[in-house]
């Protein structure tokens, strides 16, 4: 794992943790998230902008929320991989009406894995 520096600047830290916060949410929306974390809506719209600084259990709260490590809140967004971009693009851009289409698409996955391990006996 790569040493990331942020030069002391907390205002800078507390950009990248709003922009992270934001791109990891994806589709959920930000009363969704503020829910699921506990938090006021106007408190995760102020930590998207970058506008407050979280304590640690705060950003425990929305590590947990967002089924990611805390680790995650904390990375440059020059660390993420084009794959992992393009990967959060189309999560962002899918709409209700595709969701039952990518349930489809998901069991037949599943059903494909799971005939390739058992060996054809599904």
């Amino acid at each position: 794992m790569s040493k990331i520096k942020y030069n002391n600047n907390l205002k800078e830290v507390a950009r990248i943790i709003g922009q992270n916060v934001s791109r990891i949410r994806g589709g959920m929306t930000k009363t969704e998230l503020s829910q699921t974390a506990g938090l006021s809506r106007t408190t995760l719209a102020d930590i998207e902008k970058g506008e407050r600084r979280p304590n640690l259990i705060t950003l425990i709260k929305l590590a947990n929320a967002l089924g990611v490590d805390l680790f995650e809140l904390f990375k440059p967004i020059s660390m993420i991989s084009d794959g992992e971009k393009k990967i959060n693009d189309l999560i962002n851009n899918i709409h209700n009406e595709d969701l039952f289409l990518i349930k489809i698409i998901d069991g037949l996955i599943e059903k494909r894995i799971k005939s390739k391990i058992l060996g054809g006996k599904t």
